[in-house]
């Protein structure tokens, strides 16, 4: 169920900048919301889709006339699930500075998982050109594994903005997990051990937690928090 929250953030100024600030919120967990600076209005996002989708955040220019010296606030007005998210996190500073934070937090959370799935998708391209001439059953898993990543990925920068929120939050679910199951498959395979029934169970809970993403709410947020402990504890 989506809330409505109001947060409050006061800063200290001790001397006006010189230039406009940065300022900067990164990954976030909300549907929507109003940003204000001194009561007045800096920004307002209302098409964020699923929260926790979008990582990479947000940056603002901040007027120095929406600023003065000594005590200054920022009002948040934010529309969010009661998922776990957190309280969102502010930085406000020399543009440049802030700068280099937000481009390092878009190469960790947004840009590397662009690179990962580039890679495991050639990767799975190579390994299919070369199954062909090797008819080894593992490798032309390993190479279906890969472009599947790779697609799921592509995907996902494809529909992260989309206003179908259903659908960015399976895709985002996929791409979080849907990795494991191929690759736990694999390598069991790879060990010698081909449990039919075990890789089954494993499809049939990948598609029953992907089709439970569709609607928003609690069922959503548990198996989220299920599958972020449990696969990694699998």
């Amino acid at each position: 169920d989506a809330r409505v929250v109001w947060f409050r953030y006061p800063f200290e100024l001790t001397e006006m900048p010189s230039a406009a600030p940065l300022l900067y919120s990164r990954r976030t967990g909300m549907y929507m919301f109003d940003l204000y600076i001194n009561g007045r209005p800096l920004a307002m996002h209302t098409n964020i889709t699923v929260p926790g989708t979008y990582v990479v955040g947000f940056s603002w220019t901040v007027p120095l006339d929406r600023l003065h010296q000594g005590r200054n606030a920022l009002h948040l007005r934010m529309v969010a699930d009661a998922s776990p998210q957190g309280v969102p996190r502010f930085y406000l500073g020399n543009a440049g500075e802030v700068r280099v934070r937000v481009d390092t937090w878009r190469l960790l959370q947004a840009d590397i998982y662009m690179i990962f799935g580039f890679a495991f998708g050639m990767i799975g391209l190579l390994s299919l050109a070369i199954w062909p001439f090797e008819r080894n059953p593992t490798l032309l898993w390993y190479g279906a594994t890969g472009v599947g990543f790779g697609l799921v990925t592509l995907l996902w920068h494809i529909t992260r903005r989309s206003d179908v929120a259903g659908l960015v939050a399976v895709v985002t679910f996929l791409r979080f997990f849907a990795f494991i199951t191929p690759i736990v498959i694999l390598q069991l395979r790879m060990s010698g051990r081909r449990w039919l029934l075990a890789e089954a169970f494993l499809w049939a809970l990948l598609l029953v937690a992907s089709a439970l993403m569709v609607e928003p709410g609690p069922v959503r947020t548990m198996v989220w928090n299920v599958c972020t402990i449990g696969y990694p504890a699998f």
